[in-house]
Parts: C-alpha cells; structure tokens; sequence
C-alpha cells in the first residue's frame, strides 16, 4: 500500500550511474552490463535472486517491493513506486 513507500536509499554506487545510448551503467549487481530500461534491470536482478541477491518484485502495477533473502521474514517489507526506482537508477522511462 502507498502507506508504506519507502524512498530508496542513494548508495554512492547509484549515484555514479551514468546514461548512454547503450544504457545505465554503474549500477548494483549490474556485473559490468548496462540497461536500457528498467523492466531490463529488474528483470536481471530477479534472476540473481537465486544467489541471494537482493531483487525488485512487482507487487502491483507500478509497485516493487525489495525482497532481500533469507533475513527478510524479521525485517519490515520496504516498498517503491515505479517512479522511485527510475529516479534511484537513473532511466528515463
């Protein structure tokens, strides 16, 4: 729910993301790849998560939620709107 939108935490490696004509660099867990879009982003990231890396699910049009592993049951759900993690990692649309 909107009640509990988080804004994302800048880290200094999201910061240093840089927009190119063959995507976003620089980003978390990206391993060395750049992105176009963000479903492309989100979608690498899924695929991580079977090596406990932290990943974005869509929980509803337009909102993720961090799924972050083992440790996640004892921690509070953080959720981000569409808008957020295109501000946070730098994509346009």
């Amino acid at each position: 729910t909107s009640s509990m939108l988080k804004a994302p935490v800048r880290t200094q490696e999201a910061m240093k993301n840089s927009a190119s004509e063959t995507g976003v660099t620089n980003l978390p867990f990206a391993q060395g790849k750049a992105f176009r879009t963000l479903d492309e982003y989100v979608a690498h990231r899924r695929k991580l998560g079977a090596q406990d890396v932290p990943y974005y699910e869509e929980t509803a049009p337009g909102t993720y939620r961090l799924r972050t592993g083992r440790g996640e049951r004892f921690s509070e759900p953080q959720y981000f709107t569409r808008a957020q993690l295109l501000k946070e990692f730098g994509f346009k649309e």
